[in-house]
């Protein structure tokens, strides 16, 4: 911004410098006072004139484009915010799914053994029931 501020004091600088430079001839016309220029010079002011339109024109593009950049960037910036922020949610929600698998391991751990331990007294309730019957068939 600051560039585009010192370009446009220059562009008025020149737009006085070459009036100095050029010594146009004052003509009296009723109370006013006129200037007039001869072709080389009007020439030489018109090319000036010219650039300067063109320089002006650039002048503006580039505040737009200026414009347009900024707010891309702060767009970019807002969605890497939002980005960061999902990656954190999705770190949680990864974590608290590992916490859960591990709660479901202990949890399947806990019932076989509790599987094994009733195998194991089904077993021992058979096989004493088949000694019981085999005592009670005998006598």
């Amino acid at each position: 911004m600051k560039k585009l501020r010192l370009f446009i004091i220059f562009l008025m600088m020149s737009y006085m410098c070459f009036s100095q430079n050029l010594k146009p001839i004052v003509q009296q016309i009723k109370t006013d006072k006129r200037f007039c220029f001869s072709i080389e010079q009007s020439r030489f002011i018109a090319k000036k004139l010219q650039i300067n339109i063109y320089q002006d024109s650039i002048i503006d593009r580039l505040t737009i484009e200026n414009k347009r950049w900024q707010s891309l960037l702060f767009k970019k910036d807002s969605i890497d915010i939002s980005f960061t922020k999902k990656v954190h949610n999705l770190e949680l929600i990864n974590e608290n799914k590992n916490e859960a698998l591990n709660l479901l391991n202990e949890s399947l751990k806990t019932k076989d053994k509790e599987i094994k331990r009733g195998k194991f007294h089904k077993l021992l309730l058979g096989s004493g029931l088949l000694i019981m019957t085999g005592i009670l068939i005998t006598k």
